[in-house]
């Protein structure tokens, strides 16, 4: 950022936008916090980082006595009071459950790969032109499905429309912290993707209608339930650990993004007990193996 001082880089915390995972602020949040809305598919309101997320507050430097470089030690610690009996409490007081929730959505990832965080903490970000892309290495050219092929649709007609880019593939932009590659059928469990991986149930909420025909979809008119989605891979290592490969009924082998299961072995290759939102990447891939039969 340019001062009059000269050039400087800020730190600031902030949370996906909520807005780019199925367009719109769940029911439950919308009670709590009416003012919640989405426009063009960004949080209304926002203040955006340079990654497109939603900044939630500014983060300073330590001194060197290792106290917050914008108060004094006293301050410091009534806050680090404070926060400690809000994680008591379970963060129910205030706004803490609010953001929470809302950071659930379109969980932000380290901008390095997989964390062993939880899809609903919320990340830094810099403000100076990080992509914020999580390095998942969208291959150039014609996307393929993890057989090599060419990748097919993973919206249907009389589904909503699913991929983070809107078109009906499990395809990304640089600003997807998701990676969100891998057609599921979030319809097909007694309990859904969203409950199971501890996001607010946008599963269960409708959306705007897939209109497909031959290898492409537009968006239609109407809303229609959420069937076959575009998850995050990262996520879905949680999702097979929580409710075991055996459990999953549905994936859209042919509409899954090869880059997820490339990543997973490049990940497990550096690391073989490399975890994803508190999950084993390992069981993520050998789930994705045994239903897509891959070698």
């Amino acid at each position: 950022m340019q001062l009059s001082s000269g050039s400087h880089s800020f730190n600031f915390f902030v949370i996906g936008d909520p807005c780019k995972n199925g367009g719109s602020i769940p029911d439950s949040l919308k009670k709590d916090a009416p003012e919640l809305e989405c426009d063009g598919g960004k949080l209304k309101g926002a203040t955006m980082s340079d990654a497109g997320h939603v900044i939630i507050g500014m983060l300073f430097d330590e001194n060197s006595d290792g106290t917050c470089g914008n108060a004094g030690g006293e301050f410091e610690t009534q806050v680090s009071q404070g926060c400690k009996e809000r994680v008591h409490d379970v963060n129910k007081s205030g706004m803490g459950s609010i953001f929470i929730d809302l950071a659930k959505i379109n969980p932000v990832h380290s901008p390095s790969g997989p964390s062993g965080k939880s899809p609903a903490s919320g990340s830094g970000d810099s403000g100076s032109g990080d992509s914020g892309s999580d390095g998942s290495e969208e291959a150039k050219g014609p996307a393929q499905n993890v057989h090599g092929s060419a990748l097919k649709l993973c919206s249907e007609d009389g589904m909503a429309m699913t991929g983070f880019t809107r078109t009906g593939t499990c395809t990304e932009k640089d600003d997807d912290q998701g990676s969100h590659h891998i057609c599921i059928d979030i319809s097909s469990m007694k309990e859904n993707f969203c409950q199971q991986t501890e996001q607010p149930d946008w599963c269960d909420q409708k959306g705007t209608c897939a209109e497909c025909s031959g290898d492409s979809c537009k968006e239609g008119s109407g809303k229609c339930p959420r069937k076959h989605w575009c998850v995050c891979q990262w996520a879905f290592a949680a999702y097979v650990k929580k409710q075991g490969c055996h459990n999953i009924e549905d994936v859209m082998c042919s509409a899954t993004n090869k880059v997820a299961y490339d990543r997973y072995k490049k990940e497990l290759a550096k690391d073989p007990l490399a975890t994803a939102d508190n999950a084993p990447i390992s069981g993520a891939l050998a789930c994705l193996k045994q239903k897509c039969g891959l070698e």
